[in-house]
């Protein structure tokens, strides 16, 4: 039925205003206050898997949803909904009010019978029926806080995605990629604010013999292991790095050398005295690294300071293994 057909019948009425009760918008309304606009309003039956909006086109219709069901699509392409309206919702309404364009695909999954206000209907309602303009805030706050709702659900997701891309999967450290984002804005912090700063290089002794005898299997158990300790021993300001295979980075924000010593020394005797784990019910061996420490100087740059930190862990490995070496400073 539409505006230019012949008016309903009692009976049509009276099962279309049934319907209508079932919608928000209408929800203990007086119906003869508004039974003019009713009566020029148009309803349509649509089958399955039409398109009735699509994004950036004008729209002055709302559309009330008096059976099936309709999909909200974002990208007509995708293969999941953003959203599934039913029997008793409503589309349209944003771009109706503000007058602006739509801002996603609508396209009935079923077949629908739709209840179709066109925009100057809907203000002589507004203006007829208090409880009409009511319901029309109540169904804006229940959209707005299903959106604030999305959106916090949406940034929980990001911030997980942004974590997994910056954590190393296998001991959930900071990888390189967390590296080569942060690391100019800490040690540029460190000179600017003229704080102590060390930075450790620190390797597995003999990982790869560690690896060929027991497996890798045992070696991803002893990184892991690495790690828990760094974590355990390590302050929340310290930052671990997984910086390639066997080698880690570890920052000392607001450390002088003497505590990056001791740090260091507590860290090499936890974990050398520490069983990775079990395989097939019997503990594996404990391992040393060796590490080497740079102290940041004012002249530093990240490449500077690291440079003497891998030449310390050199010579730190060349002296035996087991062992911290302390680079000697820049006199640049």
């Amino acid at each position: 039925m539409t505006a230019a057909d012949p008016k309903r019948t009692e009976s049509e009425r009276d099962y279309l205003y049934s319907l209508l009760a079932k919608n928000q918008l209408f929800h203990r309304v007086n119906m003869s206050k508004i039974s003019d606009q009713i009566e020029q309003c148009s309803e349509q039956e649509v089958p399955a898997g039409i398109v009735l909006l699509h994004p950036n086109t004008q729209n002055s219709k709302l559309h009330l949803i008096l059976s099936g069901e309709v999909e909200v699509r974002l990208d007509i392409l995708s293969q999941t909904p953003h959203k599934i309206l039913q029997a008793g919702h409503y589309f349209g309404e944003i771009s109706l009010i503000d007058s602006g364009t739509t801002s996603a695909y609508i396209v009935t999954m079923t077949d629908c019978h739709l209840f179709i206000i066109n925009e100057h209907l809907l203000w002589n309602m507004i203006n007829n029926s208090h409880a009409v303009a009511k319901n029309m805030l109540y169904m804006f706050t229940q959209k707005v806080r299903h959106d604030n709702q999305t959106i916090i659900e949406k940034q929980a997701q990001l911030y997980q995605w942004e974590n997994y891309a910056l954590s190393d999967a296998l001991t959930g450290c900071n990888n390189r990629r967390w590296f080569d984002i942060s690391i100019d804005r800490i040690i540029n912090r460190a000179i600017t604010g003229e704080e102590p700063f060390c930075a450790i290089m620190l390797d597995v002794d003999r990982f790869k013999q560690y690896n060929d005898k027991r497996g890798h299997l045992a070696g991803d158990k002893a990184l892991r292991s690495l790690a828990d300790v760094s974590r355990e021993l390590l302050r929340a300001s310290d930052i671990v790095i997984r910086y390639g295979g066997e080698e880690f980075l570890i920052l000392l924000p607001h450390t002088d050398p003497k505590e990056a010593a001791s740090i260091s020394e507590r860290l090499r005797q936890k974990i050398a005295t520490t069983s990775p784990g079990e395989e097939d019910g019997v503990d594996l061996p404990a391992f040393t690294v060796s590490m080497g420490i740079s102290i940041l100087n004012q002249s530093d740059t990240i490449h500077t300071l690291l440079d003497r930190a891998d030449h310390a862990l050199y010579q730190a490995k060349e002296a035996g293994r087991n062992r911290i070496v302390i680079a000697e400073q820049s006199t640049a």
